[in-house]
């Protein structure tokens, strides 16, 4: 007499066949390699005076944006976050705040370039602002 499989048996031979495919999706699944998000290349003006608007491009390839932020005794005077990049180099400008009590020296811009997950590179360089000097002053009555 035949030998029949019982239900009991075919779900037995299913989850094994089940288990089987899993582990070979799993092993068979190419594993993502980790992208070093870096700052690789800037370019910024050395000197500025306050008023004026600051010209920067960064480079960094797998970066989804990047922010320029305009920094003094850790208090963010100005900021500006580009989304679009040209072959992995984000340009943009980012105004310096006119402030009368502020006064001239060396002030920090920290670069901040942010990846598409929590992946994050930044760098700080120095940048030299005075306020504008006018050869001269013209009172208009009215």
């Amino acid at each position: 007499m035949p030998k029949y499989i019982t239900d009991t048996e075919m779900k037995k031979i299913f989850a094994i066949i089940a288990a089987a495919l899993s582990i070979a999706a799993v092993s068979c699944q190419k594993t993502p390699e980790a992208v070093s998000l870096e700052i690789s290349d800037y370019t910024i003006a050395q000197s500025a005076a306050f008023g004026e608007d600051v010209g920067f491009t960064v480079t960094a390839a797998s970066a989804a944006n990047v922010t320029a932020a305009l920094i003094k005794d850790g208090k963010q005077l100005s900021s500006v976050t580009i989304r679009e990049a040209q072959a992995g180099v984000f340009a943009g400008t980012f105004t310096v705040p006119y402030v009368k009590n502020m006064a001239d020296g060396e002030y920090d811009v920290m670069f901040m370039a942010m990846g598409s997950g929590s992946d994050r590179a930044e760098k700080t360089v120095k940048i030299s602002l005075a306020h504008p000097e006018f050869a001269s002053v013209s009172f208009v009555a009215g």
